[in-house]
């Protein structure tokens, strides 16, 4: 399966969410090295030329739980990466309005 089909399949499941730990667990591990990639970025390419999130759409079948967190712990692209941690920051912000 390519990365952008796990990426794909990881937003399925954040979409449909109601699990805010899990959502921040997604996001404690991607945010480190979505910065640490930024900051690199920003230094070879200048700050205006920083790549944003790739566009993806959500699969037609969920990922597991384990498999959406496996993705976000192998993905090493950077715009893939920032796709599937905004996918989960959106829905956890969903969450947190609702309660």
């Amino acid at each position: 399966m390519s990365d952008d089909e796990r990426v794909a399949r990881a937003i399925a499941l954040f979409d449909k969410a109601t699990d805010a730990d899990f959502l921040m667990s997604v996001i404690r591990e991607v945010a480190p090295r979505a910065r640490r990639m930024s900051t690199d970025a920003g230094l070879k390419l200048g700050d205006d030329n920083v790549p944003g999130p790739a566009t993806v759409v959500a699969a037609s079948e969920a990922a597991t739980p384990e498999e959406a967190l496996q993705s976000a712990k192998d993905i090493n692209d950077f715009a893939l990466l920032q796709a599937l941690a905004r996918a989960a920051g959106r829905r956890l912000e969903v969450l947190r309005r609702s309660n």
